[in-house]
């Protein structure tokens, strides 16, 4: 038996980010790939696809599914496809093909995507004929709707805000967990646990609790510090465990991605302090608007511990 391997690289007008949650949350997928499915973003998550010949010109319905080997935000996302009945010879269950995606920024809303589909074999000889066809179209769709999609989808949160506290102790309110939990959250809300470790690839993990008693989990990881004036990290919805979970996890909107980015500086100002906030890949829309009131607010809760 030999085996093939479909390889192709686009570039797309979008970020990483939107690049990303189009490969991994099914209410992006369906607009592009399969025509229904499921399909769960983490290690060891199942998928299940279906394409209907009605709408991709096929001679039959095709079912695929699957298996995530490997997912890296923002950068790669690696899963096995099984072959449906269609493709099982003589009724035989074939081993699964690998579907791997590798994702590269390569300017500011441009990304490389490296698509590689292997492990055909030579009983699949009709899948690989048909799934390279698939793959030329699907990117296609890919391309567009990724492109569309960073259009009209995201914006840059920026909020700056003037303290009126010397810019080292900003910066503990900021890093220091004890202190951090005496501000955190919108107006009505508290954090029971936070973990700050501060150093470059350090993870921060905490807990926010609503006034109805209901907790959100959030983790990232730091990129950058540059101590008292810059800290750049990543930002993550998580469980209890620490685990990153999509947004839906807390009925929230599936046009959140898996990871976004935050970056704040701290300035001194005329003896206080300037502070920047810059929040990328929070959708546009209500989810805009509602990440800009929480963050204000808790903006005025550091002004009244600052005092």
């Amino acid at each position: 038996m030999t085996e093939n391997e479909i390889r192709k690289t686009i570039e797309i007008d979008a970020a990483p980010e939107v690049v990303f949650q189009a490969l991994t949350n099914i209410e992006d997928l369906t607009q592009w790939f399969p025509d229904k499915g499921t399909f769960e973003p983490r290690i060891g998550g199942k998928m299940r696809f279906t394409f209907l010949a009605s709408s991709n010109n096929m001679d039959c319905d095709h079912l695929l599914e699957g298996e995530v080997l490997e997912i890296v935000p923002n950068k790669k996302l690696s899963y096995t496809f099984v072959p449906g009945d269609t493709y099982k010879p003589d009724g035989i269950r074939t081993p699964p093909t690998i579907v791997v995606w590798n994702i590269e920024e390569i300017g500011k809303n441009k990304t490389r995507v490296t698509l590689v589909h292997s492990g055909f074999t030579k009983e699949l000889e009709k899948m690989f004929k048909e799934t390279t066809e698939g793959w030329n179209y699907f990117t296609g769709r890919l391309v567009e709707y990724c492109k569309k999609k960073q259009t009209s989808s995201t914006q840059d949160l920026v909020i700056t805000r003037i303290f009126d506290a010397p810019r080292q102790l900003v910066w503990n309110a900021w890093t220091d967990p004890e202190r951090f939990k005496h501000w955190w959250g919108p107006k009505g809300f508290t954090v029971p646990f936070c973990k700050i470790d501060l150093r470059m690839g350090g993870a921060f993990f905490y807990c926010m609790r609503s006034p109805e008693g209901k907790d959100y989990w959030s983790t990232g990881v730091y990129r950058e510090i540059v101590q008292p004036e810059k800290i750049i990290c990543t930002d993550c919805f998580a469980d209890e465990k620490g685990n990153v979970v999509p947004a839906t996890h807390y009925g929230m909107s599936p046009d959140f991605p898996l990871e976004m980015q935050v970056t704040v500086t701290f300035e001194e100002y005329q003896g206080k302090t300037k502070f920047t906030l810059r929040h990328v890949g929070i959708p546009s829309g209500a989810d805009h608007d509602g990440a800009q009131q929480g963050w204000s607010e808790s903006f005025d809760k550091l002004v009244e511990y600052l005092r």
